[in-house]
């Protein structure tokens, strides 16, 4: 699938509005429909003939494999062993978090205005587990300085946890200087892949990322219940599962006597999976990542980097305070204005069919795209933009 329009006419969502909140989700997909649909055929012709590990799972056990292999490739290249599916990006980093061996003293940095599905899983997990959470300061615009988050690394920091695009403005952080940085000190970097991953090329293991955790349901185009967590080898040694079951990794041996827990293989990262995992959303994870590999994530970032490239210069004409970075290369998919009466133009833009996000209580709007955005779609926003009462 190479063709902009053929991927475009898969998001029914394109023909209702013209759709600029990608970054919030997808909309839904023909792709997962026809997923579904295949989805449940296959469950039916595999429970009648009671295939591998009970009715129904050799399709979904064969889905799951290839769908951890097309997240490896989107990655750079990186093993499907070390990558599990998940509900989401905040249970992901629960799952660092709440099983990585701390020691006492043992602190991790993040920034203070970082999103929920990292701030929430520190916090909760620093009072359970007894480290320390460490917190830089983002400026009044919320640029994610390097420099600052690195003030605040010192000797007993194990773990370094952020976004590489921050949802609210679209700044994407330069992901090499601190996984160079990270990997000089030993310290493991964790990262919130959901507004970059499948929109712009990520290469975890170049850049020393240690962890990606990501949801599916935005950029990748796919369901609101899945997502995927990847470790590299290093940080899959450190961390137990937390939640567990009788699974293909994790086994009951009662050799002893008395039940023992024991993990096959200490670097899969099946030992994540909690037996029953969310195998509908596996089906459209799978097909909507091969979409997206079909056409390639080195064309999406050129694509979508000239799309918002004109957003942005035509905003910035029209007298709009971005805050988003002007330099592209810190910019992914979306761009985030501010305004005194965001509301107000929130309201307008939907009265004319235009979808965006009002953010920070009613202080923003951010303007997000997908693959399957156009020409169209900017030129549409642009003039309407201009003759907006309150810009």
């Amino acid at each position: 699938m190479s063709c902009w329009n053929e991927y475009r006419q898969q998001f029914p969502v394109t023909e209702l509005c013209t759709y600029l909140d990608s970054a919030y989700d997808c909309g839904g997909s023909l792709i997962g429909r026809a997923a579904a649909n295949r989805y449940f055929d296959e469950w039916a012709e595999a429970a009648a003939s009671a295939k591998r590990g009970g009715p129904g799972r050799e399709p979904f056990f064969k889905t799951a494999d290839e769908t951890r292999e097309y997240i490896g490739r989107l990655l750079g290249g990186v093993e499907a062993r070390n990558i599990t599916l998940t509900k989401n990006t905040n249970e992901g980093f629960n799952i660092i978090l709440q099983g990585f061996d701390f020691k006492p003293g043992d602190n991790v940095v993040t920034f203070d205005k970082e999103h929920s599905s990292i701030i929430a899983p520190c916090v909760n997990a620093s009072e359970m587990r007894g480290f320390k959470c460490k917190f830089a300061k983002m400026d009044s615009r919320f640029n994610p300085s390097i420099d600052e988050l690195w003030s605040q690394v010192d000797e007993h920091t194990v773990m370094v946890l952020v976004s590489h695009v921050q949802s609210l403005t679209g700044y994407k952080i330069d992901l090499k200087e601190l996984g160079r940085r990270c990997r000089k000190r030993g310290i493991y970097l964790a990262v919130d892949g959901i507004q970059s991953v499948g929109l712009t090329p990520f290469m975890a293991e170049e850049w020393g990322v240690s962890a990606v955790s990501c949801g599916g349901y935005k950029g990748l185009g796919a369901f609101i219940s899945i997502g995927f967590l990847y470790c590299c080898d290093e940080l899959l040694r450190r961390i137990r599962p937390v939640y567990v079951s009788s699974s293909f990794n994790c086994t009951l041996d009662y050799d002893s006597g008395l039940p023992r827990l024991v993990c096959a293989d200490a670097l899969d990262a099946l030992k994540f999976d909690n037996s029953s995992s969310d195998y509908l959303g596996a089906y459209v994870f799978h097909d909507a990542l091969r979409a997206i590999l079909e056409i390639g994530t080195d064309n999406i970032q050129r694509r979508i980097s000239a799309l918002l490239g004109r957003l942005y210069d035509g905003l910035r004409e029209l007298g709009y305070d971005l805050i988003t970075p002007e330099n592209a290369e810190r910019r992914c998919a979306s761009l985030c204005f501010s305004s005194g009466h965001a509301q107000e133009i929130y309201d307008y833009m939907m009265s004319d069919g235009i979808v965006t996000s009002c953010c920070s209580g009613g202080k923003y709007i951010r303007m997000s795209l997908g693959a399957y955005s156009s020409d169209e779609d900017i030129d549409k926003t642009l003039t309407v933009a201009a003759v907006c009462p309150w810009r």
